[in-house]
């Protein structure tokens, strides 16, 4: 996982100035990481604009969002992994060949 592309993708260019923001940042995508492991997730996630700070994930209102975000992601409907299988075969089968008919071909018919 890039997680300096992932730190540059979710986050405004004016709060990674500097060598310790960044570090800062690796720290705080570090824990986020380890609640939510999904890289796929981490790649895709958007927040609907960028933020200033991966701490905003950390308090209440971006807990609420990530979680729900982190849910959305895992979802899976029921049934959909269900085999439909189908009954026996009633009828032969037909084979039609579909040849380009020319106009010579159209005027002797």
């Amino acid at each position: 996982m890039k997680k300096k592309k992932i730190i540059e993708r979710l986050l405004l260019e004016s709060s990674l100035l500097t060598r310790s923001d960044y570090f800062k940042q690796y720290a705080i995508l570090r824990t986020l990481v380890k609640k939510y492991p999904n890289e796929n997730f981490w790649s895709v996630v958007n927040f609907g604009g960028k933020l200033k700070s991966l701490y905003f994930l950390k308090t209440e209102i971006g807990q609420n969002k990530i979680d729900r975000k982190y849910k959305e992601f895992k979802y899976k409907p029921k049934g959909s992994d269900k085999n439909i299988t189908l009954g026996r075969k009633k009828g032969k089968d037909t084979f039609s060949m579909k040849t380009k008919q020319t106009v010579k071909d159209f005027l002797n018919d």
